[in-house]
């Protein structure tokens, strides 16, 4: 199967390395500079430790440094608990935060003011509904939430606001969490670097600042910038679970495209992990290679089927130009849904005719179907998890010009959760020379998210990341 046109760029395997871990040339070994690691660890001890940390408008200095704030989730909820901090105290400073880096679409301030007091009374009480009850949170805006405008970023639903809550939002208010607002994203979730929102890019936080707090460079906040959060304390919690993981290594994960410096990373979390007891051995994902064109073309059939709702008649944007039916749909459709979102709809379209359907459609789900059956072998030879980088480079600097597919190949180490329907998860180790993070991912069977969650987070410990 040809791939489709603009998915040309695939990554390409590069000379697959002997034994159970990578192994680095001399050449690439002097070319790479190891990232400096924080060894010092935060403890927080007081309310008004939480409170200092959770302030999250920090100012860095021109050389990328400067403290990182951490909100510890698990501490504001004891310290709520015990009567130590209050909702109100914690909620606040979240509040309070200037939105530079254009992180949010819309930001319930009445909502929150309510909920904040109900949480209170409910510790007054002390009735608290769960162990989120007082933590504040946030939610991508394409989930819905009932009586708050969910936009998807697009224009197709500026001023649409749910009847109803999302199933995941739902739960997280059932166990007393504090809705702050809906977060920015790719229009629809269509995109790699939170470039292509109705109300305007992302800023990453880790773009470098002057002395005045200003942005010298922007950062797309994609590629492997992601970060996750600890809801523990310690690994005490779950004794120290890696000395009974076999953790596989894809050699076809080993591609030319892939960064030196995120190869060396790849190869130290290797290192750490057998130093704690993991055994490593060499998996054979024969198919990686048609991952992304296969992705590319379910997704845009996909897209092509699910936005056939959007036609202007019965909610989201319509437009004020067409006299006949088609020419309202079309206008619509034009003016609500930006590039992307178009472009996908066009390449669904094209991949669903009659004539394309056998040569494009039904072809990748073969495909998809090879992919699944290559990681269901991996994981039925005793693998627990499988190890790769999560981006093939770091985030890359903000560019309005990108192409779309050429940017489809930096989620090359992640389309496989989506094509197989199995948990991954990315997770920071350090970071880069100049100051952008570095994360690696696991992916394990379906219903295993414990175990990558316990190795996560021993690693993400373990290399401390998350220190000051």
């Amino acid at each position: 199967m040809p791939p489709p046109t603009g998915c040309q760029a695939i990554p390409k395997r590069a000379k697959q390395t002997s034994g159970t871990t990578l192994v680095l040339t001399k050449e690439e070994e002097e070319d790479t500079t190891p990232s400096k690691i924080a060894r010092s660890s935060v403890m927080i001890t007081s309310a008004k430790g939480v409170l200092n940390i959770i302030k999250m408008d920090q100012t860095r200095s021109e050389s990328g440094k400067g403290k990182e704030v951490i909100a510890m989730t698990a501490m504001a909820a004891r310290l709520l608990r015990e009567g130590q901090l209050t909702v109100s105290e914690l909620c606040s400073p979240c509040l309070a935060i200037t939105d530079k880096y254009n992180a949010f679409i819309t930001i319930d301030q009445t909502g929150i003011a309510a909920q904040v007091e109900a949480s209170q009374e409910r510790f007054t009480k002390g009735k608290p509904l769960g162990i989120l009850d007082g933590i504040p949170f946030s939610v991508k805006d394409n989930f819905s939430t009932k009586g708050i405008r969910t936009t998807c970023a697009s224009r197709a639903l500026l001023d649409y606001v749910p009847p109803f809550n999302a199933t995941v939002v739902q739960r997280l208010l059932d166990q007393g969490g504090i809705l702050i607002g809906k977060t920015n994203l790719d229009e629809f979730a269509m995109g790699t670097a939170n470039d292509v929102s109705e109300f305007g890019p992302s800023k990453n936080p880790w773009s470098p600042c002057d002395s005045h707090g200003e942005f010298k460079e922007t950062y797309a906040p994609g590629g492997s910038s992601g970060r996750d959060h600890d809801l523990e304390e310690s690994t005490n919690s779950c004794g120290e679970p890696l000395a009974k993981l076999t953790i596989g290594i894809a050699p076809e994960h080993h591609v030319v495209e892939l960064d030196k410096e995120i190869l060396k990373c790849w190869s130290e979390t290797i290192k750490m992990m057998k130093s704690k007891g993991a055994k490593f051995v060499k998996v054979s994902l024969p198919h990686s290679h048609l991952m992304l064109p296969c992705y590319a073309v379910l997704t845009a059939v996909e897209v092509s089927s699910n936005m056939a709702r959007y036609d202007g008649l019965r909610y989201g944007f319509r437009s004020t130009a067409g006299e006949t039916t088609d020419e309202v749909y079309g206008h619509s459709r034009a003016e609500g849904f930006g590039r992307l979102v178009r472009r996908r709809v066009l390449a669904g379209t094209y991949f669903s005719l009659r004539n394309n359907r056998h040569r494009y459609f039904e072809k990748a789900q073969r495909v998809r179907r090879l992919i699944l059956n290559d990681y269901n072998n991996a994981f039925d030879n005793g693998i627990d998890m499988i190890l790769s980088p999560s981006s093939l480079t770091t985030a890359a600097l903000y560019n309005t010009d990108s192409d779309i597919f050429e940017t489809l190949q930096h989620d090359y180490y992640l389309v496989s959760a989506n094509l197989t329907g199995m948990p991954s998860l990315v997770f920071p180790i350090q970071l880069s020379k100049n100051g952008l993070p570095m994360s690696m991912s696991l992916i394990a069977p379906r219903f295993q998210e414990d175990k990558i969650f316990q190795a996560a987070r021993i690693v993400e410990n373990e290399f401390k990341f998350l220190a000051s």
